[in-house]
């Protein structure tokens, strides 16, 4: 009996403890669960904080997109700013691509072009200051466009870290030397380098700010070197006289001719045709007589020059100068019979011509209009009839019927032929016949350098030059602004069907030309001008698989007429450049066939 109770006893102790147990792990567990669900509540309240912050950077924040409009809107309202003309050189400011497509960091694309135009040849770089752009920079640093400067291709220039602890009056001081020593540095300039020396060379500065989305949005400015036009022609034209009917509208590039001991006459008529040029001395054309002047040309740098002692001659029409020259008697008779004569053939003849030598000289633009209106009193002068006592006339035309092809090269020299580095044989006197005649120039006045590669805009301005009809159209591409020394030429070639355009709106003026696609110009040009060759010999080289599809039959024609051979015997070389010598010797070969006919 006392064992069953010592029995039942422990087993109520037992249960007892196992009760208690149960109790305090129940308690345990309530405890953990009230401190997870309190730690649930800590990090759920990080992460609205978290979410409040980033919401507060994404609000805060500019987009790569805005960043760039933002930076380019400033970067406008500086472009006055930053045009400086001083008497040793010219900073003018033009946007030349579209800053929202070309934001590669790893390419340096222009978006804005600032052109450097030297004035001051003896003037060393060192000496010059860039305060106008280190200003416009300093501006857009303060007000927090741009945070970074790149000179070339060096390392980025933290400004905000570098101009630490400098007074922002100081700003533009500190980056103009930044700018001057950055430019040195790339382009290994020392510091006697005058500015004369850097002509073609170029530089680039980059002018960023952080965006988000860790990207830079950002500006390259294109820096080319050159000399002022002025400089260059200043020694090379001088004035001459004009002589117009009274009334008449004056042409004042008229006035400038370049001078005869002159070589590269072309590239710098180039100058003077796309040149505004006026009068400075308030001349008219409505009373007769001899007016002294000057007149002043603008270029297309801005750069100006004055020549004075500039003579228009104003004069009554033909008939009117001869009755001048009768007896007082005779006046009255023979101005009565003039009032009743019709317009002198031989002048009506003229005038084209006359027209066509004006138009050459004026803005492609206005020449379009004008030529236009040529077409028109081209077609009524051949619909007017031929006098039948009009000997004189009959015989010019008969002599004008003469096959010439449109091709306009004069067959006298018109030049003295210096140049020392002209090769044997026919390519010789090909260059030779060309300089002197004026269709060809060399690069000095004793250096021809016929192993140079030629261009698409060399070729344009020859063919242009030996062609008579020098109409030009309204086209747009997108590398043409028309200042350039080829525009007109390019022009032309694209609105006679010489040039084609690329598909992405350009022309790739100074690009070279391969062998290929001279031959297919070449074509294109006789074909123009209906020139029609003999064949000379059969086409047949081991590489002409290499000649591409599009050129193959042009390449093939021009080879059978002798125009564009093969580099060699055996191989055509598709691909390879075509130079000064071979360009020479391909027009020369095409002026003797129509002077032989």
């Amino acid at each position: 009996m006392n064992k069953l109770k010592r029995i039942i006893s422990l087993a109520f102790i037992i249960a007892f403890a196992l009760s208690q147990f149960e109790c305090i792990k129940a308690e345990s567990v309530e405890a953990d669960m009230t401190d997870a669900k309190n730690a649930e509540t800590v990090v759920a309240s990080e992460e609205v904080k978290k979410e409040e912050v980033k919401a507060e950077t994404v609000a805060g924040c500019q987009t790569h997109e805005d960043a760039i409009k933002e930076l380019e809107e400033a970067l406008k309202n500086k472009i006055e700013s930053v045009n400086t003309k001083n008497e040793d050189y010219m900073l003018r400011l033009n946007k030349v691509a579209n800053v929202e497509e070309n934001q590669d960091p790893n390419k340096y694309v222009a978006h804005y072009q600032l052109s450097f135009t030297i004035l001051d040849k003896d003037k060393t770089f060192e000496e010059i200051d860039m305060m106008s752009l280190a200003g416009a920079i300093s501006d857009l640093l303060i007000d927090k466009k741009v945070d970074k400067m790149r000179i070339n291709e060096e390392k980025d220039i933290d400004l905000v870290n570098t101009l630490t602890g400098t007074p922002e009056a100081d700003y533009k001081h500190a980056i103009s030397e930044m700018i001057i020593e950055g430019i040195k540095k790339s382009l290994k300039l020392n510091d006697e380098t005058k500015l004369g020396d850097m002509h073609t060379k170029e530089s680039g500065i980059r002018i960023s700010k952080a965006a988000c989305e860790d990207k830079e949005a950002f500006i390259w400015l294109r820096i080319p070197f050159r000399n002022a036009i002025v400089n260059e022609i200043k020694d090379k034209i001088e004035a001459q006289d004009i002589t117009v009917n009274k009334n008449a509208e004056v042409n004042w590039k008229d006035g400038v001719k370049i001078k005869d001991s002159v070589a590269n006459k072309q590239g710098y008529q180039g100058h003077i045709d796309h040149a505004t040029v006026t009068d400075e001395s308030a001349r008219d054309t409505k009373t007769v007589g001899e007016k002294s002047g000057k007149i002043k040309l603008k270029f297309t740098d801005d750069t100006e020059l004055t020549l004075e002692n500039q003579k228009l001659i104003v004069k009554e029409d033909k008939k009117a100068e001869e009755n001048n020259n009768t007896k007082p008697s005779d006046k009255e008779k023979d101005n009565t019979q003039d009032n009743n004569k019709k317009p002198d053939t031989k002048e009506k003849e003229a005038m084209p011509e006359r027209k066509d030598k004006e138009n050459n000289r004026n803005h492609r633009n206005d020449r379009y209009d004008r030529y236009n209106k040529d077409k028109k009193n081209e077609s009524n002068e051949k619909n007017t009839k031929l006098s039948k006592n009009d000997k004189v006339d009959k015989k010019e035309t008969k002599r004008e019927a003469k096959q010439d092809y449109g091709i306009l090269a004069p067959a006298q020299a018109l030049r003295l032929v210096q140049h020392r580095d002209l090769p044997e044989g026919e390519k010789g006197e090909a260059i030779r016949e060309l300089i002197a005649r004026g269709v060809l120039s060399g690069v000095s006045d004793t250096e021809f350098k016929g192993k140079l590669a030629i261009n698409r805009a060399m070729l344009a301005q020859v063919l242009m030059t030996i062609s008579k009809d020098k109409s030009v159209g309204l086209i747009d591409y997108e590398d043409i602004k028309g200042d350039e020394w080829y525009a007109d030429a390019m022009t032309w070639a694209l609105t006679h069907g010489i040039y084609k355009g690329y598909p992405d709106k350009t022309l790739k003026a100074t690009q070279k030309i391969t062998r290929q696609e001279f031959a297919s110009v070449i074509y294109n040009f006789i074909k123009e001008h209906k020139i029609n060759m003999p064949k000379v010999k059969n086409f047949n080289y081991k590489d002409q698989d290499k000649i591409a599809s599009w050129a193959l039959d042009q390449v093939k024609y021009m080879d059978e007429l002798g125009l564009v051979n093969g580099e060699s015997q055996d191989n055509y070389n598709a691909t390879s450049t075509y130079t000064r010598e071979d360009l020479a010797l391909s027009i020369y070969k095409i002026i003797r066939f129509i002077e032989s006919k």
